[in-house]
């Protein structure tokens, strides 16, 4: 019974620290539509994502955007282009697609990612 308990607490402990490791190579920071605009002011080499299909892309955009659609697989064929030492910006419509293209890019080693709150319906909304 006491070897039991000890080897579920060593099982237990190891997945822990993994689920840490992984949570720390998987971050990125969602930002309001305020905050999101202040860091594209402040950065001086960066990207600005937006993850929408085309379509999307082509009725309104935020001025200076790529768009890499994270459904058809462009941003993911893109990505060994990018320098992953700069931030990348990142946007969808309402946030969904741009948090897993987040998570994509923090996963593939990019350091400083921000994904917009509310995506671009937000964005345009606060009319900037």
């Amino acid at each position: 019974m006491r070897l039991l308990l000890i080897a579920s607490i060593m099982v237990l402990t190891a997945c822990q620290g993994t689920a840490q490791e992984e949570k720390s190579k998987e971050s990125s920071t969602v930002l309001t539509v305020e905050e999101f605009d202040n860091q594209l002011k402040n950065q001086e080499d960066f990207y600005l994502i937006d993850v929408r299909s085309p379509r999307e892309f082509e009725a309104g955009a935020i001025e200076g955007a790529l768009n890499y659609n994270i459904s058809d697989g462009t941003l993911q064929n893109k990505l060994a282009e990018l320098d992953q030492s700069k931030a990348v910006f990142v946007y969808c419509a309402v946030g969904g697609r741009s948090a897993r293209a987040a998570k994509l890019l923090s996963q593939k080693g990019f350091k400083t990612v921000y994904d917009l709150k509310g995506g671009y319906n937000a964005w345009s909304s606060s009319n900037k």
